[in-house]
């Protein structure tokens, strides 16, 4: 038997609110963002992208920074974009004579613990979504390195019309929205049914989020791979 593959295309909001017309109302009225139905739909949209953001770390959500900043031999705390989330494995700091000198990441509550050995090369990081977040190394780098890392994302929230949703299969959002409507409707089953449908559609983008293209190594690399060793892949499938 073939396999087959859906493939989800690019979706904006409105085609989102237009979907769901389809599916719930059984109409293709095309909503104005102006009417109730649309907000309240929106609002459940929205409430789809927060439960999906806060399962997984989403490669849709990895983020290499467009600016890189370049140590001065003074600051060892350095602020995070706006939208940061959480870092993406080590910090680097590069030089173009030596290379990269790999960081690792430490809890904030075990900083104490290197009183003694503030040159280790590790970092934490600190800070709020009020205030924003920060890097911090035990002791200021030396001058001239740039500072090298990827980090993932908070999720864009869908306000405008032609705002496009960013997780890899938009069906999520729209089982999820699906099934809120039906519970405020009293629609038990309905609501149950969609809930399933969000669920497994959640499953299927978690599976292939963890897993690369044919022939790729797909297992847990050794920490020592992240530093250049690609013999230490670690172990998986």
């Amino acid at each position: 038997m073939l396999a087959v593959f859906f493939i989800v295309k690019i979706m904006t909001l409105q085609e989102l609110i237009n979907l769901l017309s389809t599916m719930y109302d059984a109409d293709t009225e095309v909503l104005s963002s102006t009417d109730d139905d649309y907000k309240i739909r929106l609002a459940h949209l929205n409430a789809a992208i927060n439960v999906w953001s806060s399962q997984e770390l989403w490669r849709e959500l990895l983020v290499v920074p467009l600016s890189e900043e370049t140590t001065n031999g003074t600051d060892k705390q350095f602020q995070l974009p706006a939208d940061f989330k959480e870092i993406c494995g080590s910090v680097r700091l590069y030089s173009t004579t030596t290379g990269s000198v790999y960081y690792k990441q430490i809890d904030p509550t075990s900083v104490q613990a290197y009183d003694n050995n503030i040159n280790a090369r590790k970092y934490y990081i600190s800070g709020n979504y009020s205030d924003g977040f920060y890097l911090n190394f035990l002791t200021a780098p030396t001058t001239g390195l740039t500072i090298k890392y990827e980090y993932y994302k908070e999720p864009t929230k869908l306000v405008s019309p032609t705002d496009v949703i960013e997780m890899a299969d938009p069906m999520f959002a729209i089982y999820f929205t699906l099934s809120r409507l039906y519970e405020s409707d009293g629609a038990t089953s309905k609501s149950l049914k969609s809930y399933q449908e969000a669920m497994a559609t959640m499953e299927t983008m978690v599976q292939k989020n963890n897993t690369l293209g044919f022939l790729q190594i797909n297992g847990i690399p050794d920490p020592d791979y992240f530093s250049g060793d690609e013999s230490c892949s670690g172990f998986g499938y």
